[in-house]
Order: C-alpha cells, then structure tokens, then sequence
C-alpha cells in the first residue's frame, strides 16, 4: 500500500497506519525477547573474572552486605572500571583467598561479576582490580553506575570475612571522598536500626549511632521496608587507627520484641 507525500504530490512507499502498528509491535517484541535472552544468558567466562546474570535466592537473611565503599566515581558506557583497596599483611602470613564482587544495589538483572582466585594480590600495598570494561556485560544489561554494589575482601580458613573499602573509579584514581558507605539488603522490615563500630585493640573506638522512624505518629512506622537496599555512612574515620574494626547492625521490625543482627569485620586504613 502506498500514501501520498503532501509536499511533493509523489507517491512513497510508507506503510498504512496498521502496518506501521504491526511493524511497531513486532520490533518491541524483539527487543523484549533480546533482552530477555541477555538476562538469562548466566555467567560468562574471562580471564580475571566470571561476569554475566544468575539466580538470586528467593529467601533473604536477616542482613546481606552487598557493598562497602570509600569513594566511588560514576561511570559512563563503553568504560573500564577500576577498584582499589589496600590489602594489610596478615599476622603470620598465612594463605587468603582474597575477592572482589558486584552486584545489582536494586535488582534487576541478577547482574553478579565474581574475581578470579588466580590473581595475583600484593600484601602490605594498594592493590587494584583492572580490566573490567563495562561493555561485556554491564553495558549490554543496562546496568547503571549509580545501581552498582562493590565488594572486596579476604578469607581465611573458616575466620570471618574481612572486607576491605574500596575506591571505584574508571579514569581518575584520586578518591572524592573518604567516608566508608555500607549498602545492604534487610529481609525484614524495620523500625529502627543501631549501628555501632569497635576496636579490640583500642576500647576508646566504639562509634554508635541509631536510625529510626517517626513513632510519635504510627508506632508500627517501618524504617526500612522488608527486601530493600539501604545505605549510610560511618563517620569520619581519618583519625583512627589502621586495624581491623567490627561493625555491628541491629535491627527491630515494628510491634517484635526479639532483634534482627549482623556484625562483619572491615579493614580500616587511614
């Protein structure tokens, strides 16, 4: 079918109204199918990391830490992303298994991209993650910077993990700020939330601090609703010793007596 151009009075080959509809319909359903496709293609394999979407498990804990960052710079497409943290020396030096993770702050995709074990790590120094473009898998997903949670840290035997603050950045390395920011999910809604932060090897370090909502006006008021990513910062740690600190976060969901908890260990480097 054909239709008139109105300007030149010559004929050109637009499709009628309802073509153009099925035409419409047709190219979204692709795109939908495409991305549908992209999603559940699994994790793909490249020489410093898995990287690609996986199942997510249906049942939350109470707690889950998915990012602990010193300073991240956004990231545009078609960039590589780097991550820096400083690796401390161990006492008496024994094996770790050191890793470097990220994920989806608010899920979408099941975007997961996992280090590899063979790296090559330096004890006592910074150490960065590189080569890491976003176009293999990020760009292709849609996943934004901003939606991005960065884990690093290091095990040891059956010792509890130590994470390690990292700096984001793709092109300059000088960190924009110096304030730890923790995101994770709660599995249960909340009402109020104490955060505190100790050292074993200094009793003048305890840091506390308490989030909660306004009960003057509802009592069964939620903080934090149940399958939510949240985010605070610690406060200014320039002043305190390197170490290993223990954070702690306990949590109470509206009208429940007993209270939701999780302590984690982070390395602090001045």
């Amino acid at each position: 079918m054909f239709s008139l151009d109105a300007a030149s009075g010559a004929r050109c080959n637009s499709p009628a109204p309802s073509v153009r509809g099925f035409l419409r319909l047709t190219i979204a359903l692709l795109l939908i199918g495409g991305m549908s496709v992209l999603a559940a293609q699994g994790m793909r394999d490249f020489h410093n990391r898995s990287e690609g979407t996986t199942a997510r498990p249906n049942a939350l804990e109470d707690f889950a830490i998915i990012g602990v960052h010193r300073s991240f710079r956004p990231f545009p497409r078609n960039a590589n992303i780097n991550v820096g943290f400083f690796l401390p020396t161990a006492p008496n030096n024994p094996p770790k298994t050191v890793f470097v993770e990220a994920a989806e702050l608010q899920n979408s995709f099941h975007y997961l991209m996992r280090s590899k074990s063979s790296i090559a790590w330096k004890d006592g120094a910074w150490n960065v993650f590189a080569g890491w473009p976003t176009a293999d898998v990020i760009d292709p997903l849609g996943v934004q910077s901003s939606n991005l949670g960065i884990l690093a840290g290091y095990r040891i035997d059956n010792r509890p993990t130590v994470y390690l603050p990292v700096d984001v950045y793709h092109d300059d390395p000088k960190p924009v700020k110096l304030t730890y920011t923790f995101h994770f999910v709660t599995g249960q809604d909340l009402q109020t939330l104490d955060i505190s932060v100790t050292n074993s090897n200094n009793p003048d370090v305890n840091l506390k601090k308490q989030l909660k909502c306004n009960t003057t006006f509802n009592r069964n008021c939620r903080l934090y609703a149940a399958g939510s990513t949240q985010a605070f910062d610690l406060d200014d740690m320039s002043s305190k010793p390197a170490g290993e600190y223990t954070l702690k976060l306990l949590g109470r969901a509206p009208g429940v007596t007993m209270p939701t908890s999780l302590s984690i260990v982070f390395y602090h480097r001045p």
